[in-house]
């Protein structure tokens, strides 16, 4: 009989999706606060009538309820954030029912902002997407906050929010993008 004689340094606790998504939340929350930005609360996982939750949403203004964004995430290891069955499509069908104007997929790794209701008419995929942006190297979960990991994720959704809210507010108008500027490195 072999006995196992238990590691007291082992890690007994691991970063899950859940966790990660929560470390977005409060990073671009904390962000919306030091920059100013008039954008809303960001909440994880808010159930709707559809009883669906979005892993994120964030709020049009400060005091609202109305949505303006919807973002579904995967674990940095899926490694296709335009991957339809999975991640585009409930994002599409989440912020349709939201009536939220954008939705967002990611893996931690990249964010891909998209139109809804360019989405719902199925317009071609580079009129469908906003910006596309790269957060960081990521690929395992427990990384998260290691330093060089959580600035570039931080910076990337600096850009995203700033962007968001002058997108929103008509000060900067959605670029245009080529289907394969869209597509690099896919």
């Amino acid at each position: 009989m072999t006995r196992r004689i238990s590691n007291p340094y082992e890690k007994i606790a691991h970063k899950t999706e859940r966790t990660n998504n929560q470390k977005l939340v409060q990073w671009m929350n904390e962000i919306i606060q030091e920059k100013h930005l008039n954008l809303g609360s960001v909440e994880q996982e808010t159930s709707g009538a559809d009883r669906k939750q979005p892993d994120i949403v964030i709020k049009k203004r400060p005091g609202s309820e109305e949505i303006i964004f919807v973002i579904e995430l995967k674990p940095p290891a899926f490694l296709d954030p335009f991957n339809e069955a999975e991640l585009v499509e409930p994002a599409r069908t989440k912020a349709t029912r939201r009536r939220s104007s954008y939705f967002a997929t990611s893996n931690f790794r990249e964010l891909i902002w998209f139109n809804t209701e360019r989405a719902n008419r199925l317009e071609p995929l580079e009129k469908q997407i906003v910006q596309r942006y790269t957060l960081s190297s990521m690929i395992d979960p427990d990384t998260i906050e290691e330093p060089g990991i959580k600035s570039a994720i931080r910076r990337g959704l600096e850009r995203f929010l700033v962007d968001l809210v002058e997108v929103s507010t008509g000060q900067k108008a959605e670029p245009k993008h080529a289907i394969d500027e869209i597509l690099e490195g896919y």
